[in-house]
């Protein structure tokens, strides 16, 4: 129902009341997903989209996810092409069974697949080995066998905690289709680690079909190519702390005043260099009084602070005025620590999946008192109390809470992510979550494809978060709409490798991090200086991602006093100008009218993304037989809907719906035999224009010099009170301009 003009008409008969017509006006072909050109450059490890249930073409704006289960368009990936016929993997368990009853499920599943006419089955242990790199390799009762790190194609394990019924539960993977040879007891599976391996028939794991199909049935995931521009670089001297050179960015963020960002050693992950920059003149900061913890160093141009690890995930909480760090850590996962606006340490959390947390003091800390695995790679703040944190595929919506001093970080949903790159940060804005992904070399979600023009991944992947204002999810809540890739080379250079991503107003930013510097008068401390390493910030424009508007639906409803309650439904909290909630739900919105009242619409979400305009139009049949139309359109711009069975639109005895034919005035609009009459508003002469001869005709009607028919005066009738007059004829005449 999106990007849609919906008309509807209420007609009394004895008591009934029949709604009618769905008109659909200016499709925005920009926000159309999906790709199904090139289809011929379909490689193995692209997602695709296809509706194995119905015909209907599917996208990014309406797959399934297992927050809307109503969907039965599938992500699906490629894992082998054969011509113009793929095989695909679907993107989670469809069910979750003991082996012994796969083959009547997928039996079932064949059958709920109205639209799918060839076989289903499961992935074979020959295409798992030939996914994952491991040639011969199998596994044994004792030790299963992991994919080739350097190739190993994450997707394989996209929402293996999840399946169709809407359960979120650990299905432990899913079947392949082979037994082990050496015991027939067991059968081989790809387990929730992503690795080959086997396990007991009795056992339950997640079943996930495989289908072949041509590629005419399916529509590729699409990709957006931006070019960013280089906005800043710093180098930094190769000091050592505890001997190890720190020279790989990692978190950044910004914040009204400041610039920070955090630099690493792979053989030191507990510790981190923090660099702030003003951004008056992005000079770095010193300030002696900032005690991180016992060991920490303050140098003129970083600080040195221990048991932050990587800080991966940077983030200013606006609400608090506070900067929020998380990240890999050695020995210190899941720390949570809070700093001032000027980056003075503040306190430390422990998070946990049950949701309880505690402050320790840093400064004391001896070993790391921070179990589990909730957020250990990253957090995001969004908005009011709440932040986004991840681990492994899964991200968190998070409610900071605290209570008598004790803060904590708790889980209020989660959703799967479907990256195949490694994880680094995200940025959240307005409804969206952009997540900051890297892969480089063999490690490339490239790596199965010979394309020696990406021999490393940089992509921003955007994900639907938008959330109630009653706590409850949107519809799209955790979909992927959109993804944006960065070329390998930007500006000339080759920057390595994509850390994080920050919007400042609706400019993203993207944090780069080290190489070699070469020599640049552009750096703001050491321009001539050929020895240190590189730090690059990036910035594009016109990356807030707007959808097309909420989906909704609009219904009449006659009341006792005559008048009628138009009733607008999304899955969204919606605005409209006019309209009031209904029993104080934000997506219910109602407002009261006459009959014979013409008004339009518009169907906004919070965030501003609106649908084009609607048309709501009440009407009795015995008061009006006319459907008055403000200006010239064409019969295809409507999709007529109604409890009526039979309706069609004529011109004269040639039916004309869904044509590009125009509506004119006095064209039929036949509902169950009964004629009803379109009038164009200035159409006088019929011809579905307006022009000079139909101001002269109405002029000469306001001189009575020209008698008008019943619906020429309806149609000349332009500020419509009844009669035709001068102003009638300045209203046209303005028209025809």
């Amino acid at each position: 129902m999106k990007n849609k003009k919906f008309v509807f008409i209420s007609i009394i008969f004895v008591s009934a009341l029949v709604l009618l017509f769905l008109f659909i006006i200016s499709i925005d072909f920009s926000k159309l997903k999906g790709d199904v050109s090139n289809i011929s450059t379909i490689k193995v490890g692209d997602a695709v989209f296809f509706d194995p249930v119905t015909s209907k073409t599917c996208n990014n704006d309406n797959y399934w996810t297992i927050y809307d289960q109503s969907e039965t368009c599938y992500k699906w990936f490629v894992i082998e092409t054969q011509g113009q016929n793929l095989t695909l993997l679907l993107d989670h368990n469809y069910s979750n069974k003991a082996y012994a009853e796969v083959s009547s499920e997928l039996v079932k599943i064949k059958g709920e697949w109205e639209n799918y006419s060839g076989t289903v089955s499961l992935l074979t242990e020959n295409q798992a080995a030939t996914l994952m790199e491991i040639g011969d390799s199998r596994p044994t009762p004792s030790a299963a066998v992991s994919a080739r790190i350097s190739k190993q194609p994450r997707w394989l394990c996209s929402n293996i905690y999840n399946y169709v019924n809407g359960s979120i539960t650990t299905t432990n993977g899913y079947w392949l289709n082979e037994e082990y040879p050496d015991d027939t007891t067991r059968q081989y599976n790809i387990t929730e680690g992503c690795n080959f391996g086997i396990t007991k028939k009795t056992s339950v794991r997640g079943i996930r079909p495989v289908i072949t199909i041509s590629t005419d049935k399916i529509v590729r995931d699409s990709e957006i190519t931006i070019s960013p521009t280089l906005d800043k670089k710093f180098t930094y001297s190769t000091v050592k702390q505890g001997g190890k050179t720190y020279k790989q960015m990692q978190g950044f963020v910004y914040t009204d005043e400041l610039l920070l960002y955090a630099s690493t050693n792979a053989g030191n992950e507990a510790n981190s260099l923090i660099f702030r920059r003003s951004l008056t003149d992005y000079k770095t900061i010193k300030d002696s009084k900032n005690t991180v913890s016992s060991s920490t160093i303050d140098q003129d141009n970083y600080m040195y602070v221990e048991k932050i690890g990587h800080a991966n995930g940077m983030t200013y909480d606006k609400n608090r005025n506070e900067i929020v760090v998380s990240g890999l850590a050695g020995g210190y996962t899941n720390q949570v620590w809070i700093f001032d606006k000027d980056f003075n340490y503040k306190t430390s959390v422990c998070t946990y999946k049950d949701s309880t947390s505690y402050n320790y003091d840093v400064n004391t800390v001896t070993e790391n008192p921070c179990t589990g695995n909730v957020i250990n790679y990253g957090i995001t703040y969004a908005y009011g109390n709440y932040y986004f944190g991840h681990t492994g595929n899964l991200l968190f919506l998070l409610e900071r809470k605290e209570v008598s001093g004790v803060i904590s970080f708790d889980i209020v949903y989660s959703f799967p992510i479907h990256a195949n790159e490694t994880l680094q940060a995200s940025e959240y804005k307005d409804g969206y979550l952009y997540y900051a992904v890297h892969e480089s070399g063999e490690n490339s979600s490239y790596s199965l494809i010979t394309d020696p023009t990406r021999p490393q991944t940089n992509k921003v992947y955007v994900y639907n978060v938008k959330i109630n204002e009653d706590n409850t999810l949107s519809k799209s809540f955790g979909r992927n709409v959109e993804t944006y890739f960065i070329p390998r080379e930007i500006d000339g250079t080759t920057p390595i490798e994509l850390e994080g991503v920050q919007f400042r107003g609706n400019d993203l930013y993207f944090g780069y991090a080290s190489q070699k510097s070469e020599k640049d008068s552009d750096e703001v401390d050491n321009p001539n200086d050929l020895t240190n390493y590189v730090y690059r910030f990036y910035k594009a424009s016109n990356l807030v991602y707007k959808s097309s508007g909420p989906n909704y639906e609009v219904n009449l409803e006659k009341k006792s006093n005559g008048k009628y309650d138009v009733t607008v439904t999304s899955d969204e909290d919606i605005v409209i100008s006019g309209f009031a909630p209904k029993n104080n739900n934000k997506k219910e919105l109602v407002k009261e009218v006459d009959p014979n009242t013409i008004f339009e619409i518009e169907v906004c979400s919070v965030y501003n993304e609106c649908n084009s305009k609607e048309i709501v139009i009440t009407m009795k049949e015995k008061e009006n037989n006319y459907f008055l139309l403000d200006t010239p359109t064409i019969a295809n711009d409507f999709t007529i809907s109604s409890t009526s069975s039979d309706i069609s639109i004529k011109d004269g005895t040639t039916n004309i719906t869904n044509t590009s034919n125009k509506i004119k005035t006095g064209t039929k609009l036949i509902i169950d035999n009964k004629t009803y009459y379109f009038a164009i508003k200035g159409d006088l002469n019929k011809d579905g224009n307006i022009t000079i001869s139909d101001v002269s005709k109405i002029y000469r009607a306001s001189k009575g010099t020209a008698t008008l028919t019943e619906i020429e005066t309806v149609a000349g009738d332009y500020n419509e009170n009844g009669t035709i007059n001068i102003t009638d004829v300045s209203g046209i005449y303005r028209m025809t301009k």
